[in-house]
């Protein structure tokens, strides 16, 4: 989260829940968008982030999208005019 703090943007950290709640927090907190970093009884591979941007789940080429601006470095600059942190030091 220091990462994306850097950037400028606000974070609401709400702590560990069931990913649905991920959903309800979003929309009774006001939240443009929502990041839940998941884990299970699943295999690793199944384990991630689950995304949500203006209302609608990223899923698909949506991810793969951002996962390339990221790589590349395509990421908006913080509010205060600085450059937004590389994705080596987003954690």
């Amino acid at each position: 989260m220091e990462g994306i703090r850097a950037s400028g943007v606000d974070v609401a950290e709400i702590g560990m829940f069931a990913t649905p709640v991920a959903y309800f927090a979003a929309h009774e907190l006001g939240c443009g968008a929502r990041v839940a970093v998941t884990g299970s009884h699943n295999p690793p591979e199944y384990n991630g982030l689950k995304m949500v941007l203006a209302g609608t789940t990223l899923a698909g080429e949506d991810v793969q999208q951002l996962r390339r601006r990221i790589e590349s470095g395509e990421l908006a600059a913080a509010r205060d005019g600085t450059a937004a942190p590389t994705s080596s030091k987003l954690t």
